[in-house]
């Protein structure tokens, strides 16, 4: 697998770090006396849910090869690590995934592994991020058009992970742009 930077490695070791004491609390919480075994978050980088979080961030970066079959195994990637955060013991194919527009989905999807996910599904569709000015350019509109788009909730705006300025990485889907353009 593709070597991610050690942005993502960051996130994603703090984001298993803060899985597995979440899911310790859980078990203990429902099940009285139960106990997992402690881990690292070093530990559980080298396991499945690690491994998968490292090949997703690999596609959020680029780094992959522009194949179907490789696309299609990052969509299978995200929709584990979906069904892992969403799905109801026992009921592993009902899950609902919180969109952009309501607290608990803008707090995963603006998270630095909601934005990995984010930029891997993007990198799936065969779509891409385009900045806010970028956008202007590919429908001939002004800046001051493509506000209005969001304001309107014509579109929707993703932080792309890739960008070390936060306040530099709001993104557009080219898709939508494009989508925009024809009206």
């Amino acid at each position: 697998m593709a070597d991610i930077s050690e942005q993502s490695q960051r996130a994603i070791k703090q984001f298993l770090g803060d899985w597995w004491a979440d899911l310790t609390w859980k078990a203990h919480e429902t099940v009285a006396g139960a106990q997992l075994p402690p881990q690292t978050p070093e530990q559980l980088y080298d396991q499945l849910l690690g491994t998968t979080l490292r090949q997703i961030a690999a596609a959020a970066e680029g780094l992959l090869p522009d194949d179907d079959e490789v696309r299609a195994e990052v969509y299978e990637a995200c929709q584990q690590v979906c069904e892992w955060m969403w799905a109801r013991p026992g009921m592993p194919a009902q899950y609902y995934i919180p969109d952009g527009h309501n607290p608990a989905g803008a707090n995963w999807w603006h998270s630095p592994i909601g934005r990995l996910v984010m930029a891997a599904l993007v990198w799936c569709r065969h779509d891409e991020f385009v900045t806010p000015s970028e956008a202007a350019k590919l429908a001939g509109v002004t800046p001051s058009a493509v506000s209005q788009w969001l304001k309107r909730g014509q579109a929707q705006t993703y932080l792309d992970p890739r960008e070390p300025n936060p306040q530099r990485a709001t993104r557009l889907l080219r898709s939508d742009v494009e989508r925009l353009k024809m009206k």
